[in-house]
């Protein structure tokens, strides 16, 4: 993307040259001639991607900055609109939903620790420590704490060792799903995982 915002911004800057310098010349005959394989194909093919105008005319009519922060408007756009496509194929982005490109607040509390934030990142892309969040695994494998279902994420809430500790979970699991995440919540859904993986380490250690 880097590279197709600067050669847009190039074009921009060889629009602005004067006709008889020798770069504005030999741009003028590429882009009227062009080859296969010339740069001229290229930021063509960027201009149709970012939604700009063909006409030369009106790009050259932005002053530098102004032409600056379209380019980049329309670059975070496509930037937002491909990763989106790519979360489809995604199986642990399920549950997440966004609606534009930029660092979530969840993210960027103050009472919010690098730990807890690299929990709660784990939690909602399913990375987490449970059985049923890596493929390729052996299927049929219960929870480690209550043994009365899959180890999935999905059925946190449905565990008794942990609603008989913490009560019901449903209501935090969701808002840490969601695009503004409570730092309360943030902070009870680690406190959460940090019980399950010490009760699932006494229980992993006197089975050995």
């Amino acid at each position: 993307m880097l590279v197709k915002v600067r050669r847009i911004l190039y074009l921009h800057y060889l629009l602005n040259k004067q006709p008889t310098q020798m770069l504005s010349m030999f741009f003028w005959t590429q882009w009227r001639k062009p080859c296969k394989g010339d740069w001229v194909y290229s930021v063509q093919t960027d201009l149709e991607e970012f939604g700009l105008s063909p006409d030369l005319s009106s790009l050259k009519e932005y002053s530098k900055e102004s032409f600056k922060k379209l380019v980049k408007s329309k670059a975070v756009t496509l930037t937002f609109q491909t990763l989106m496509m790519k979360k489809e194929s995604h199986s642990k982005f399920n549950y997440l939903n966004y609606h534009s490109l930029e660092i979530q607040s969840s993210f960027r509390r103050e009472h919010l620790t690098k730990m807890d934030a690299r929990t709660i990142f784990l939690f909602r892309t399913r990375m987490c420590d449970f059985w049923g969040n890596f493929r390729g695994t052996e299927n049929g494998r219960l929870c480690p704490l209550c043994r009365n279902h899959p180890d999935k994420q999905e059925l946190i809430a449905e565990c008794s060792v942990l609603k008989s500790e913490f009560g019901s979970l449903h209501s935090i699991v969701q808002n840490v799903y969601s695009k503004n995440v409570r730092t309360e919540d943030a902070k009870y859904m680690v406190k959460v995982l940090q019980y399950r993986e010490k009760i699932r380490q006494e229980k992993q250690n006197f089975a050995t």
